[in-house]
């Protein structure tokens, strides 16, 4: 199948797959310095959060997150995650990097900000996304798995950036 979760139940609407909020929170530290993207040293820290009860996100914070649901594409289907409505009109951005490449293994990160002026709560196993699925017409000779260096096949967990890995 192209999506699991350990339960075992998919939430399949007319025209998409919902993905869930996994327990699992990053939160930045603040550094208060410059982000060079081609120098690990100056990405910001974070620290781990298991969701009790949910979270409460900040007016104009930011979190990584995860989707229970582990995707596993082949190389001919490519993904697009997409924030529910629902979500967005509370003001909640759930990613801005919603392909999902041919071949990816792996939950996906979400890189939740909420823009609204109102902390919004948030809670495990609720439905935050979804993903609609596409076949390309030429499916790419090499996947995900052995492109772009790798960086994020087989993510468990919200995954910061790797960008300086661009760089190398």
């Amino acid at each position: 199948p192209l999506v699991q979760r350990d339960d075992g139940r998919l939430a399949i609407e007319p025209a998409s797959l919902d993905v869930h909020l996994a327990d699992t929170l990053l939160i930045e530290a603040e550094m208060g310095r410059p982000i060079d993207v081609t120098d690990e040293g100056t990405y910001p820290d974070y620290y781990e959060r298991e969701m009790q009860d949910g979270y409460t996100i900040g007016s104009r914070s930011f979190v990584l997150a995860t989707t229970e649901e582990t995707v596993t594409l082949p190389n001919g289907i490519v993904g697009y995650l997409h924030g529910r409505s629902s979500v967005g009109r509370l003001g909640m951005f759930i990613e801005n990097a919603g392909l999902v490449d041919p071949g990816f293994n792996g939950q996906i990160t979400l890189e939740l900000f909420n823009a609204s002026g109102n902390a919004i709560r948030l809670r495990e196993g609720m439905r935050i996304g979804q993903l609609t699925f596409h076949r390309v017409e030429t499916a790419p000779s090499i996947g995900y798995s052995k492109h772009n260096g790798n960086k994020y096949n087989g993510q468990r967990d919200p995954t910061p950036s790797r960008l300086w890995e661009d760089f190398e």
